[in-house]
């Protein structure tokens, strides 16, 4: 039975990638319930969203006979996902780039570029606080009943991890520094992959 269902998968994923002129690989790895809902509004009527296990996506790629095709999972992610469109694969990497929404960090995010905490007054009280700043080496000074900060400082560099006393710390400061959204790692068109690297400098 269960050997029957991921037949019935693959041949479903093989069905669409033939029909479809171009095919996707989108990593989902945190992306929230609700964000998705919001980008498969956003992309309908223009891509099929579609998500899959490793095993299966592999199946069908390499049963769909397109040519180089079996490549796109050489590119795969966390956790993957199929999109297939018939639009052109440079506007689609724009639409769900845009897509894409600024969101605190967690623990074992990396930083997507420096961050600091900027030198100046801030709604921090004194209080416990003031031991998770020294922690993290952001000099403060106590001015009337709020914390300032003294100078800019750099809490973690761009491509470190970010722990999770830094990551309850950048919330505190209302600071945002990661972006979630859909991953597009990869494209197949007319035997062409496109990276994301290209998808998302390509001035076509």
């Amino acid at each position: 039975m269960v050997a029957e269902r991921k037949k019935r998968i693959v041949e479903k994923l093989v069905n669409l990638i033939n029909t479809y002129k171009v095919t996707g690989l989108l990593d989902m790895h945190k992306l929230p319930a609700r964000q998705l809902m919001e980008i498969k509004k956003k992309l309908k009527g223009k891509a099929k969203i579609l998500m899959v296990k490793k095993r299966l996506i592999k199946f069908a790629l390499q049963k769909s006979g397109k040519k180089g095709i079996e490549k796109l999972y050489e590119l795969i992610g966390h956790q993957p996902a199929l999109l297939f469109t018939n639009e052109n694969p440079f506007e689609l990497a724009r639409i769900i780039e845009k897509s894409k929404s600024p969101a605190f960090a967690k623990a074992g995010d990396i930083a997507p570029r420096d961050i600091y905490i900027k030198e100046g007054p801030t709604n921090l009280t004194p209080g416990p606080v003031i031991g998770e700043l020294q922690r993290l080496k952001i000099p403060v000074r106590v001015d009337g009943n709020k914390l300032v900060v003294v100078k800019d400082t750099l809490v973690v560099k761009k491509g470190d991890s970010i722990t999770k006393e830094l990551a309850d710390m950048l919330a505190k400061f209302d600071i945002r520094p990661v972006e979630i959204g859909l991953n597009l790692l990869a494209v197949h068109e007319d035997g062409t992959i496109y990276d994301n690297c290209l998808l998302y400098t390509s001035p076509s």
